[in-house]
């Protein structure tokens, strides 16, 4: 979060009670209370000017990550869900986020959703995990061979659609993989 010592590492209970599979992660804000109000505003109501006004905090975010230039790659919505939306809120973040993060590359279409996965709301990390298992694939294996790849979305829940794209960028040859999420929901949350 802003204003906290930028060196500092914190590791989630459900980081330890499940082994994530990228090195690194990072998010701008708890989603709960006017954060998940601007979530769902970028999400759902067209405010694409959100994007553009959270990047440096992102960007803030990003450079805690890691210090190599990495590829940037968003999280894709299913085609369908994308037609009905008519964008894609973590395409719109991590556009954003390259125009302060210069030496990085932005492949909006590096990951491709193999299949559609209803809400999830109800189901349990387990369900979750499984749910998403094998959803991703790679468009570009060479944009990712022996590179680092930042993978960028909205929300964070679970974990399971960060950690699928992530075993897709590494079965690819990436030699690393974070994660940076607009907001992280908690249990607190």
């Amino acid at each position: 979060m802003p204003g906290e010592d930028p060196n500092a590492t914190a590791i989630c209970s459900d980081c330890y009670g499940y082994g994530r599979p990228w090195r690194a992660g990072a998010s701008v804000m708890v989603y709960d209370g006017p954060a998940r109000r601007v979530v769902l505003s970028l999400k759902n109501h067209d405010r694409f000017e959100i994007a553009a006004f959270m990047s440096g905090l992102l960007y803030e975010a990003r450079q805690r990550l890691t210090p190599h230039p990495a590829v940037l790659a968003p999280i894709p919505l299913h085609w369908r869900r994308h037609m009905l939306r008519k964008y894609n809120q973590a395409e719109l973040l991590s556009a954003e986020l390259q125009r302060l993060a210069t030496d990085d590359l932005h492949i909006p279409d590096l990951l491709l959703r193999r299949r559609h996965s209803p809400a999830m709301r109800q189901l349990t990390f387990a369900e979750r995990m499984e749910r998403m298992e094998n959803i991703f694939a790679i468009s570009q294996p060479d944009a990712v061979a022996g590179k680092t790849v930042i993978l960028v979305d909205d929300v964070m829940t679970s974990g399971a659609t960060f950690s699928d794209a992530t075993r897709a960028c590494y079965a690819h040859g990436a030699k690393e993989v974070c994660i940076l999420a607009l907001a992280r929901a908690t249990k607190d949350a």
